[in-house]
């Protein structure tokens, strides 16, 4: 059973044509949410940041953030390693797709 179009398109992409200044504001924000700022923010604004970088390397960056913030847990009170594994598997969702569409464009050209 292959993916039909209608799942292909729910599914979250990896933006490869967004133009450098908003991929690079999109990471700054969730850089800021993460950093020791008074930015008042909830574990949901961190996550929606985070679905909003669809460019690779930037992910690659905001997993380390992630990783090595204290925010989540001292400001937000959420268990980092628990937000830490949500977050990886959004990321493999986008890398997949990538994926996906690098050989499906592979095939075509």
């Amino acid at each position: 059973a292959g993916v039909t179009n209608l799942e292909r398109n729910r599914r979250p992409r990896a933006d490869l044509t967004m133009v450098p200044q908003d991929a690079a504001a999109r990471l700054n924000r969730l850089q800021q949410l993460l950093s020791d700022t008074n930015v008042e923010c909830q574990s949901v604004d961190v996550y929606k940041a985070l679905e909003r970088i669809k460019n690779l390397a930037d992910l690659s960056i905001a997993l380390d953030t992630l990783a090595s913030s204290p925010s989540l847990e001292r400001k937000m009170g959420v268990d980092g390693s628990e937000f830490q594994r949500i977050a990886c598997l959004y990321c493999k969702t986008v890398l997949d797709e990538a994926l996906t569409e690098a050989g499906l464009e592979g095939l075509t050209n």
